[in-house]
This record gives structure tokens, sequence and C-alpha cells, in this order.
């Protein structure tokens, strides 16, 4: 792969990437509408608030872990490394500890928790 190649790679999994957010976002979006409308919350908050925080981490969750997917791989050839290597426990790793940070701090300024 050459360095030109990179830009190509990462435009084509950001499209991917959005298209599967918009799914993913209207189907949690839907969900949490249609099994959080008898639900007890708490003082100020409504379901539809609490639908589009969900929806909101969701996709900006799968946006950056599928750019995350792309890019670790890329900078371990780039490095010299067995792409492989980078693919399954540090990759798992960073998506996770990034997908917590962007769920609270999505529920954090949405819902102002």
């Amino acid at each position: 792969m050459q360095p030109r190649d990179v830009a190509r790679v990462l435009l084509k999994d950001l499209r991917i990437s959005i298209l599967l957010t918009l799914v993913l976002a209207l189907i949690a979006f839907g969900r949490v509408l249609v099994f959080g409308g008898g639900s007890s919350l708490p003082p100020g908050y409504g379901v539809m608030q609490i639908g589009l925080a969900v929806a909101v981490a969701l996709g900006l969750q799968v946006v950056s872990a599928t750019l995350i997917g792309a890019l670790l791989p890329l900078g371990a050839a780039r490095l010299r490394q067995d792409p492989a290597v980078v693919a399954s426990p540090a990759l798992t790793t960073v998506v996770d500890i990034t997908g917590l940070l962007i769920y609270f701090t999505t529920a954090r300024i949405l819902l102002g928790v």
C-alpha cells in the first residue's frame, strides 16, 4: 500500500460507516421510543432526549470504530509491523475505550448528566 492509498481507504471506510450509522442510529432511536415509553424517567428527561443521545453516541462510535479499524493496521504497516497483529487485541481495546468515552461524553453533553 502506498501513502496515496491511505486517503482512498479512509474515504471508502468513512462512506460505509456513515451509511451504517444512519441505519443503526435510526434503529436505536426507534427502539428507545418504542420500548421506553412506559419507563419511569428522572424529572427533566424525556424519551426523545434519551433516544437522541443513544442514537448520536452510537453513530459517533460506529464512525470512530471504522476509522480506527482502518488507521491502526495502516499505521502498523507504516512502521513495518504486521498489520494483523494490531487488528485484533489492540483494535478491540482502543475501540472499547473510545466507545465508553463517546457514550459518556455524548450523554453528558446532550442530557446534561
